[in-house]
C-alpha cells in the first residue's frame, strides 16, 4: 500500500508539472482545426469573423520542389506564440518569408536573417527565423494559385470581442455550417482540462489509499484499546482507564485517526465536486463500457489521423504525455518486480 502511495505521489507531481508546461506553452484559447478539403483564405477570413472570432492563423502545406513549404494568412503571432525566434521588424507584406532555422542551414548554409531569399516563387526578405524548425512560411497568397495543397490547418482564437472563452464544439459546428469541413480538431483548453481532471482523480485515489491505511491502523489500535480495557474493567473505573498513561496515548491516536478519516472523506467530496466542475468538450460516462470504448476509439482515430497527415505541436505533446505516463507505469512495475524478487531471496 505504501508503494502505491509513492507511485501516486510521483504521478501527481508529474501531472502538476505537465499542467504548468502545457498552460505556459499552449494558450487555452486556441482551437486547432485540420480541414478535410481546401478553403480559400477569403472564405476562412469571412467565416472566422462570422462565428465571432477575430483572431486566427490559417496555414497551407503545399507540394513544392523546395519541400517543407507553407503559405499562411491571418495573424502569424498566434503561430509564433512562445516559440524561440530571431526577428527583425515583421512587415506582414507579401514579399516577406519566415524561415525555420533547420531549413535555413540545410538550404542556404548560413545565417540569412535580414537577407533575401530567391525561390521559384520570387524574391523575398527573411525577417524572422524560428529555432528548431524545418519549414519556410510564405505570406504571398499568389503561390496558392498554381500549387496543390497537401493539408490545411486553422488556429482559431476562442476569445470573443468581450474576452470570453467560446465553446469549441459550437464553433466547429458553425464552421461546417459555413462550408468549412474539418477532419480533426483539438481545443488546447481540453488538453489542459484533461490534465486537471487527471490530477484530481489521482488526488481522489491518493486520499482513498490514505483512508484505507488509516482504517487499518485504526483497527489495530481499537483492538489494543479493547484488549486493555477488557483486562482492567473490573479493577478500574472507565474514567480512570481513560486517563491512565499507557492507555491515553492509543486513545488519542484512535481519535486522531478517526478525525483524519473524516477529513479525508470531506476532501474526497470536495475533489469530486471539483472534478465535475472542470468543463471539457468531450463526455465520458464511466458507468458505460460502450462510452469508454467509443472515447478510446475516437482518441485512437485522432492519433491515426496525425500519423498519416503529420503531427502538429499539440498532437505531438499529447503523444509525449502518453509516453510519460506509460514509462512511469513500466518503471513502477519493474521496481516492484525487483523488490519482490529481492524479498524472496532474502527470506530464503
Amino acid at each position: 500500500m505504501k508503494k502505491l502511495l509513492i507511485y501516486f505521489s510521483v504521478l501527481i507531481v508529474i501531472t502538476g508539472m505537465l499542467i504548468l508546461f502545457v498552460s505556459k506553452n499552449y494558450p487555452e484559447n486556441i482551437l486547432e482545426v485540420c480541414l478535410k478539403s481546401y478553403a480559400s483564405p477569403e472564405l476562412v477570413d469571412s467565416v472566422v469573423k462570422k462565428i465571432g472570432s477575430f483572431d486566427y492563423f490559417n496555414i497551407y502545406d503545399i507540394f513544392s520542389k523546395e519541400d517543407a513549404i507553407s503559405v499562411y494568412s491571418g495573424n502569424i503571432n498566434l503561430f509564433l506564440y512562445d516559440k524561440k525566434i530571431q526577428r527583425l521588424e515583421l512587415t506582414f507584406n507579401d514579399d516577406e518569408v519566415i524561415m525555420g532555422e533547420n531549413y535555413m542551414y540545410e538550404h542556404l548554409k548560413y545565417d540569412a536573417l535580414g537577407g533575401k531569399y530567391k525561390s521559384e516563387y520570387g524574391e523575398y526578405y527573411i525577417n524572422c527565423i524560428i529555432e528548431n524548425n524545418d519549414r519556410i512560411y510564405y505570406k504571398d497568397l499568389k503561390i496558392l494559385e498554381n500549387s496543390r495543397v497537401k493539408n490545411q490547418k486553422i488556429y482559431i482564437s476562442l476569445l470573443n470581442s468581450k474576452n470570453i472563452l467560446m465553446n469549441p464544439q459550437n464553433k466547429l459546428l458553425e464552421l461546417e455550417n459555413n462550408d468549412i469541413l474539418y477532419a480533426k480538431s483539438i481545443a488546447y483548453i481540453d488538453v489542459i482540462n484533461f490534465l486537471k481532471q487527471l490530477i484530481v482523480l489521482l488526488l481522489i485515489v491518493y486520499t482513498m489509499l490514505i483512508i484505507i491505511i488509516l482504517n487499518t491502523k485504526n483497527g489495530s489500535t481499537h483492538k489494543k484499546i479493547a484488549s486493555a480495557y477488557k483486562n482492567t474493567k473490573y479493577d478500574l473505573e472507565f474514567r480512570d482507564f481513560l486517563i491512565k498513561k499507557e492507555n491515553l496515548k492509543p486513545i488519542i491516536k484512535y481519535i486522531l485517526y478517526i478525525l483524519m478519516q473524516v477529513a479525508g472523506a470531506i476532501i474526497i467530496i470536495f475533489l469530486v465536486a471539483k472534478l465535475i466542475s472542470i468543463p471539457v468538450s468531450y463526455s465520458i460516462d464511466i458507468r458505460s463500457i460502450k462510452s469508454i470504448i467509443n472515447t478510446v476509439s475516437s482518441f485512437v482515430d485522432l492519433l491515426k489521423y496525425y500519423c498519416l497527415n503529420g503531427f502538429t505541436e499539440i498532437s505531438s505533446m499529447i503523444v509525449k504525455i502518453i509516453m510519460i505516463y506509460f514509462v512511469a507505469s513500466i518503471l513502477f512495475i519493474i521496481v516492484n518486480i525487483k523488490l519482490s524478487n529481492k524479498n524472496i531471496s532474502s527470506s530464503k
